[in-house]
């Protein structure tokens, strides 16, 4: 498959070299060993959970860095276990966890560190996935969900990595930016379809995006806004048009108490829809 997107093709390259690394220190055949002793329903289904009462249902992201800014956290100021707790304090129903090392600042063993400490807590792994290597790792390090991206791997290796997810024991959320990935996303069989507000060919958000998809929702997909979501306002606003979820980190990140600062949002999502009731 020919990728267009100039970022995406660039990290794609990246990514396969990181991957070959990988594969050296966790051999393919000692993962597996692992994957005999985990317990692939320890937890609730990551895409009941958005379905669950009426509350804003959001997605904290931990996430040093980002191609646009640059750091947005050092690491030294607050490891992802702390991150993670206080969201968990703040509300969230699940974490996102970026794992890609060169533009995102991640670490794939950040994973591990907040499964092993919050045993209950719901991840997904946020990252760009092209090697089945890749899906069987994220389940041994303990997520339940993981990221594709329809734009890097278009119809038929997204098919056969939804079917490689659902062998280990993991729900994918897949990621489209446009009509045409929507439509790739709904024949491949996603329960899971997030709408990037961000354009990962110049990095302008722009929510507006996920209010022209949102009609494109059918009744068995939980349909989760990603990206530029800063207010409880916009919440409400997503949550109308047809929204389930959102996930949200930059602005949470930037934030001495991120937990805080979630929680500050999801009252303010309330407040505004007794506004507007």
């Amino acid at each position: 498959m020919k990728i267009e997107n100039t970022f995406l093709s660039r990290i794609y390259k990246k990514v396969k070299d990181q991957v070959e690394r990988e594969k050296k220190q966790w051999p393919v055949e000692s993962l597996e060993e692992a994957f005999q002793h985990v317990n692939i329903s320890k937890r609730a289904s990551f895409r009941e959970s958005f379905l669950e009462g009426s509350r804003p249902h959001i997605i904290s992201e931990i996430k040093y860095g980002s191609p646009s800014v640059g750091i947005i956290k050092p690491r030294f100021e607050m490891a992802c276990t702390e991150i993670a707790m206080s969201y968990l304090k703040g509300g969230a129903t699940a974490l996102s966890i970026v794992t890609e090392p060169f533009y995102f600042k991640g670490d794939i063993l950040d994973i591990k560190r907040v499964s092993n400490k919050l045993h209950n807590s719901k991840i997904l792994r946020k990252d760009f996935i092209v090697d089945e290597f890749q899906i069987l790792h994220t389940k041994v390090l303990g997520a339940d969900c993981i990221l594709f991206i329809v734009a890097l791997l278009g119809p038929r290796k997204l098919e056969l990595f939804l079917k490689y997810a659902e062998k280990y024991g993991l729900e994918a959320l897949v990621e489209v930016h446009n009509q045409e990935e929507f439509k790739i996303a709904l024949n491949a069989g996603a329960k899971i379809i997030g709408v990037n507000n961000r354009d990962l060919k110049n990095f302008r958000v722009n929510l507006d995006i996920s209010i022209k998809l949102a009609s494109m929702k059918t009744k068995d997909i939980v349909l989760i806004s990603e990206s530029g979501i800063k207010s409880g306002q916009e919440i409400k606003l997503l949550q109308m048009a047809g929204f389930d979820g959102f996930l949200i980190g930059s602005s949470f990140m930037r934030e001495k108490d991120p937990g805080k600062k979630l929680n500050q949002i999801i009252r303010s999502s309330r407040t505004y829809n007794e506004v507007v009731l």
